[in-house]
């Protein structure tokens, strides 16, 4: 997770902990499987994700609203920015 997701994560715990809550899970639209959902574990939450971005990606491909190509080169950044 970056910096700035992190440090969004942490205002909106402190936000929510300082109302009475107590902060377990976070909730995302897209998981873009950069390893977020790890670093939150080591941090105590857990991730849950609406989609996951290689599925969006096989959907897009599927629908023919991306190439094979684009696809392709989605999934190889991913895998390097692990």
């Amino acid at each position: 997770m970056g910096p700035v997701s992190y440090y969004a994560c942490q205002v909106a715990r402190e936000v929510l902990e300082q109302a009475g809550l107590v902060v377990r899970d976070v909730l995302v639209l897209v998981d873009r499987e950069q390893g977020g959902a790890a670093d939150l574990a080591q941090r105590g939450y857990t991730l849950h994700a609406l989609f996951r971005l290689t599925d969006v990606l096989a959907e897009l491909g599927r629908a023919g609203r991306i190439t094979a190509a684009q696809h392709d080169e989605v999934l190889n950044y991913l895998a390097q920015s692990r």
